[in-house]
């Protein structure tokens, strides 16, 4: 058993948290999450409010977000993540935070700086939202003893090895077929989906 400093966990309870760079394939992994069996709860976690996304209205939750904003702090969101469910946030790593997610498996996607410019250029051409300040990076929370680390490239190319090792890390053991869980991923709508990946 884990105490952190709001709840209990039990160590056989998976409960996960995506802790991406911005434009980094956050909800590419969030649907990889959701093949390998977890609940995706779309919810995306800010300090004082989070968004909690549909999964049937991804073209509003795309275009207007803020349709899907609720007013509430990350102390009193992060304990109502269902059991083998999941959320996501671009949050760095703080005091504040690493209270938070105690007791959650932490998944890091990061991905290199001039591909998240670029994947940040076609999004605002195809959104016209306001950028994203994907000059975010994670090398702190990548110091942490107790998290998975994975890239975009990995999810891209189909790193079986590494989703094996990702599905150890969250379950103790391997589950689901891999290679057929992340190309369901790849061929899913999501909230962030660039054009450029729905025509490839």
């Amino acid at each position: 058993m884990k105490q952190t400093f709001y709840k209990i966990y039990d160590e056989d309870i998976v409960k996960a948290i995506i802790i991406s760079e911005p434009k980094s394939g956050t909800y590419l992994c969030s649907a990889l999450l959701k093949n390998l069996g977890m609940h995706q709860t779309y919810w995306h976690l800010f300090y004082q409010w989070y968004t909690a996304y549909d999964g049937e209205k991804i073209v509003e939750g795309r275009m207007k977000p803020n349709n899907f904003r609720v007013e509430k702090t990350m102390e009193q969101m992060v304990p109502q993540i269902p059991e083998n469910g999941f959320a996501v946030t671009h949050l760095p790593k703080t005091t504040r935070m690493m209270k938070c997610f105690e007791g959650l498996k932490k998944v890091i996607v990061t991905r290199p700086f001039n591909e998240k410019k670029e994947s940040n250029d076609l999004w605002r051409k195809t959104t016209k939202r306001a950028p994203s300040s994907y000059d975010i990076e994670h090398h702190l929370w990548l110091e942490e003893e107790d998290r998975f680390h994975i890239e975009f490239k990995d999810m891209i190319e189909i790193n079986v090895e590494k989703i094996d090792a990702l599905q150890i890390y969250l379950f103790g053991e391997i589950l689901t077929n891999s290679e057929v869980a992340m190309k369901a991923a790849l061929n899913e709508e999501t909230i962030t989906k660039s054009d450029k990946r729905r025509e490839s």
